[in-house]
């Protein structure tokens, strides 16, 4: 009985619509992978921070936001661009070629970067804890950067030919369930030993998707010119930097004013708080192509019931897991160990900001799939330029609770202002649910 209450409900949301139907389908086997995914990762992050201790964890959640800094900066924003020109392009031997091309600059862009990182070592070792640096694990920061960004190339290309598990697979499945193996078989001792690991498990699955792609891909060939394609993917890039930037500033600034110690406590904090975007994530990797495609054919009302189709699921879903964890939080930070419990006023800060993104932030992915990634990348600067005022300001005054505040403007107020341009530029209601 409950479940054929369940399957009119959902063919009475759908309305007959098949793009709502695929949507609804496909989001939720993303939301599957990605929800494997985030357990999998979250006893990682525990296994990790069990292992290592709160101060000493600390490094591996500095290495990781260091890459994906760097990782910002080597993919030249041109994951989205590949989702749109793939959406748009229904032939499979074109697409294959495109992306290629494109592969080609990311690998180009990534190796430049980990070059500076050999050549210019001195400019990132400096201390940032008592006793350490950022610069002992340089190499394998250099090492590990390229086959990351490329990684994650490949989660783009299999998002737009809309293959899930393999796009998940890509995205962090695949990396972090072979780290979790190699850290529960290995029992590593020391940072660089778990750092040491997550290289290997990176290149691992990269070496898959090199295997599986020259497998399944018949190349002919297509015209890509760079300029016109860096043309389209240099806002996204600026916008990748900067926001990536302003994370990375909360932590490092944090790093330098406190202690490893509560640099831990807000790393986990965010990555509880990121178990919200399990559904904005799903709902992104299925909805890009199709704004692209809708956005391509000028169908205002195909494009407003979209959103409202979208702003449901994300409600109904993230309404529930966000109650969940603020009534379960001090347990869930218990897991991590017994210190972590501490950090349960951050947590509740930095959840709330997440609550509110993840139900508004479809919109910073159409900005980006509609032809406006200049407005998108112009709202992010803005809004990372004031975030980072705030964390010189609030984070040595106040230390942790200024990180989680500042964390909090900077996610609320990009997802803000992009919902404002959605508004004003494609003349859609970005909030409407009815």
């Amino acid at each position: 009985m409950k479940f054929s209450l369940v399957a009119n409900l959902l063919k009475k949301v759908t309305s007959g619509n098949k793009m709502h139907a695929v949507l609804l389908s496909d989001s939720a086997i993303t939301f599957l992978f990605k929800l494997i995914s985030s357990i999998i990762s979250f006893f990682l992050l525990a296994f990790i921070t069990k292992s290592l201790g709160a101060e000493l964890s600390g490094y591996y959640f500095l290495f990781i936001a260091t890459l994906l800094f760097l990782n910002s900066i080597s993919s030249l924003g041109m994951n989205n661009i590949l989702v749109k020109l793939i959406a748009v392009n229904f032939d499979s031997s074109k697409q294959s070629s495109i992306f290629l091309i494109l592969l080609r600059y990311i690998l180009v862009s990534s190796f430049l970067v980990s070059v500076v990182l050999i050549l210019y070592n001195f400019i990132l070792s400096f201390g940032f804890f008592s006793g350490g640096a950022i610069g002992d694990y340089l190499a394998l920061l250099a090492i590990v950067l390229p086959a990351y960004s490329l990684k994650l190339f490949f989660s783009s290309y299999y998002q737009a030919k809309n293959k899930v598990f393999l796009s998940m697979l890509s995205f962090g499945l695949g990396y972090q369930t072979l780290l979790f193996l190699f850290l529960v078989a290995f029992e590593p001792a020391s940072v660089s030993d778990v750092l040491v690991l997550f290289v290997l498990s990176v290149y691992l699955i990269l070496f898959f998707n090199f295997v599986n792609f020259l497998r399944d891909s018949n190349i002919v060939n297509v015209k890509q010119d760079f300029r016109e394609t860096f043309s389209m993917s240099f806002p996204l890039l600026v916008s990748q930097v900067v926001s990536q930037m302003s994370i990375f500033i909360v932590q490092f600034i944090l790093a330098e004013y406190s202690s490893p110690t509560e640099l831990s406590y807000f790393s986990v904090c965010q990555r509880i708080s990121i178990l919200l975007s399990f559904l904005i994530i799903a709902i992104n990797r299925v909805i890009s192509p199709m704004f692209a495609k809708v956005c391509e054919s000028e169908n205002h009302a195909e494009l407003q019931s979209l959103i409202v189709f979208s702003n449901r699921l994300l409600f109904i879903f993230s309404f529930p897991l966000f109650t969940f964890i603020v009534i379960f939080g001090e347990s869930i930070l218990g897991l991590f160990g017994p210190q972590f419990v501490d950090a349960y006023p951050t947590l509740l800060v930095i959840l709330s900001a997440q609550f509110f993104a993840s139900l508004i932030g479809t919109m910073n992915f159409l900005l980006q799939m509609s032809g406006y990634q200049k407005q998108f990348s112009l709202s992010v600067i803005y809004c990372s330029i004031l975030s980072f005022f705030l964390a010189v300001f609030l984070i040595p005054n106040f230390g942790l609770s200024g990180a989680a505040l500042t964390t909090f403007v900077s996610v609320t107020s990009v997802s803000l202002v992009s919902c404002f341009v959605v508004f004003k530029k494609l003349k859609v209601n970005p909030f409407k649910v009815y």
